[in-house]
């Protein structure tokens, strides 16, 4: 953990806990955001008095997203400020050239993009329930039950020729 950053502890009291002296939330966003710690910079932003500063601000923590491809850290920031199908789309391409599939399907589906989805999803193992057509019923297969558990605990057995003795519990191996 960086020096220059507070503690988990200390960072809650300085967000949420009435303060004696005032908190200048946009330098706390700076500082994280120096770290590369986007998500902790926004926690500050929304803090900040100043509209401009917070506006430029998330501006920063915006562009950091969309370079990372953060599905995360973008849908936040999409409830305070809309960023924008656009945005979005070039957020799609970034987790995809980044390797990030998960948050490019994340992507996908808050675009609404079902080619998309089924791409990722293929590419991914994903293996989703499809729905019979109109007019055929669907039938259900029941699962045989696995047979039960022994309860009983069995007694141990002599050794054959040629097989080590185990302790009772053992795999063979000695001590």
């Amino acid at each position: 953990m960086a020096k220059d950053l507070p503690d988990p502890l200390t960072r809650r009291d300085l967000l949420w806990a009435e303060q004696k002296r005032p908190v200048d939330h946009a330098a706390m966003a700076e500082r994280y955001l120096e770290h590369a710690r986007s998500s902790e910079a926004f926690d500050f932003v929304e803090r900040v008095a100043d509209a401009g500063r917070k506006d430029a601000l998330r501006a920063r923590i915006r562009d950091e997203a969309l370079r990372d491809g953060d599905y995360f850290l973008l849908n936040r920031l999409d409830v305070v400020a809309p960023i924008g199908e656009e945005r979005w789309r070039d957020a799609l391409r970034k987790a995809k050239d980044l390797g990030k599939l998960r948050y490019a399907l994340k992507i996908a589906r808050k675009l609404g993009d079902q080619g998309e989805v089924a791409a990722l999803e293929q590419q991914l193992g994903i293996v989703t329930a499809v729905a019979p057509p109109p007019g055929v019923q669907a039938e259900l297969v029941e699962v045989p039950e696995a047979p039960p558990e022994p309860t009983e605990p069995t007694e141990p057995t002599e050794p054959t020729e040629g097989e080590p003795a185990t302790s009772e519990g053992g795999d063979g191996a000695r001590d």
